[in-house]
């Protein structure tokens, strides 16, 4: 799956959480729950993903970051830092 670059940051590289959810043929949740390899979780609600807030995967050889691009496509509010991310649970 190619990447896209991050909002804010061009430079860098990853993927919209949606894009990824669709390509795993997700297609309704209530809400998401990422966690990394220390057990570390982040959830995010239904109600944090829209077509101008959608958050953002960045994964590179350290670190996955989930941020949202808020409606400008200019700012960015960081929402979690997991390391080694290990899962993605639909609920």
């Amino acid at each position: 799956m190619p990447r896209e670059a991050t909002p804010g940051n061009p430079d860098q590289k990853g993927w919209r959480l949606t894009a990824l959810l669709a390509a795993a043929g997700v297609k309704s949740y209530d809400r998401l729950v990422l966690s990394d390899a220390s057990g570390t979780n982040l959830t995010l609600e239904r109600a944090d993903i829209s077509d101008t807030s959608v958050p953002f995967i960045k994964l590179n050889s350290r670190r996955a970051a989930a941020a949202r691009a808020q409606e400008d496509g200019r700012r960015v509010e960081r929402r979690g830092d997991l390391r080694a991310l290990t899962a993605i649970d639909v609920r």
